[in-house]
């Protein structure tokens, strides 16, 4: 595979780049899929675990089960990313480029 991406919007912008790239390359999803997906965020101080208004009830109850102190957000990071499940291509059309749907960016790719 190649996967590259670079992710945007503070302290919170490793952990979505990270979500994003585990859901795609790990849990085997789409990049619009997994780049759609609630996002959560623990920095560690304060010990609260930030998390999209969108995340399912039921991921809430089973954090707070966990004893995880929540806290709806805002979006969490902005993320871009080029991925080629298989690696680099001769063929470009194979790879797939997706901005955030949390942002305004544009993702695009050129044949040569």
């Amino acid at each position: 595979f190649y996967f590259a991406g670079a992710a945007s919007g503070g302290l919170a912008a490793p952990t979505a780049l990270v979500s994003v790239a585990a859901r795609n390359l790990l849990a085997d999803q789409s990049l619009e899929a997994a780049m759609a997906a609630p996002r959560v965020h623990h920095g560690g101080a304060p010990d609260t675990l930030f998390h999209e208004a969108e995340l399912p009830p039921a991921a809430r109850d089973d954090l707070a089960a966990r004893g995880h102190a929540l806290a709806a957000t805002g979006p969490l990071g902005l993320v871009n990313v080029l991925s080629c499940a298989q690696g680099i291509p001769p063929h470009p059309e194979s790879c797939d480029a997706r901005s955030d749907p949390r942002g305004f960016g544009l993702a695009a790719t050129a044949d040569q």
